[in-house]
């Protein structure tokens, strides 16, 4: 049984590995002039954060979902750029995965984005993404950390696509 679980997690991370290259290599060379301004720009509006359940092995090494949402938090209100109200866009997803000695991070950013070409539907979709995928080592603060580093990444992309709008606001 430990050498299918070791297999499954030696593959899981192999696989989220792969995956989250692409976004790296997406934003080392940005194709469209503005590709950040409608990833990240929105008016300097608040974010609200959803931080989705939790795996059982999570709980093994002490990682809850407020002990996330209260890092989370913390980081996007130094910034001022919390909403405590959970409703409208913008808002941060924030998916933690934990397997065995593995973890994989996705933190997306959702907006309400608007088809105008065909169907004029309106819908949130995930404009910008960060991802990272690692060992944990049994230790939930490390894991914390690589949040924390995600966050910091954001905050500062989102403060420099909205800082005219930022200057503005009282």
């Amino acid at each position: 049984m430990n050498r299918k679980l070791y297999l499954f997690t030696l593959i899981l991370l192999l696989v989220t590995t792969l995956l989250g290259i692409a976004p790296v290599l997406a934003e080392e060379g940005e194709k469209y002039p503005g590709e950040k301004r409608f990833q990240l720009y929105v008016d300097c509006e608040p974010m609200y954060v959803f931080v989705k359940d939790l795996s059982p092995d999570a709980d093994k090494i002490g990682l809850t979902k407020a002990r996330i949402m209260t890092a989370t938090e913390a980081r996007l209100r130094s910034a001022h750029i919390f909403n405590e109200k959970a409703s409208g866009s913008p808002f941060l997803v924030l998916y933690v995965d934990v397997v065995g000695l593995a973890f994989h991070i996705d933190l997306a950013l959702m907006k309400g984005v608007k088809d105008p070409l065909y169907s004029q539907t309106v819908g949130l979709v995930p404009t910008w993404l960060s991802q990272r995928t690692g060992m944990h080592g049994q230790r939930s603060d490390f894991i914390l950390s690589v949040i924390q580093e995600l966050l910091d990444h954001l905050i500062v992309e989102y403060l420099q696509v909205n800082q005219d709008a930022c200057d503005q606001k009282p």
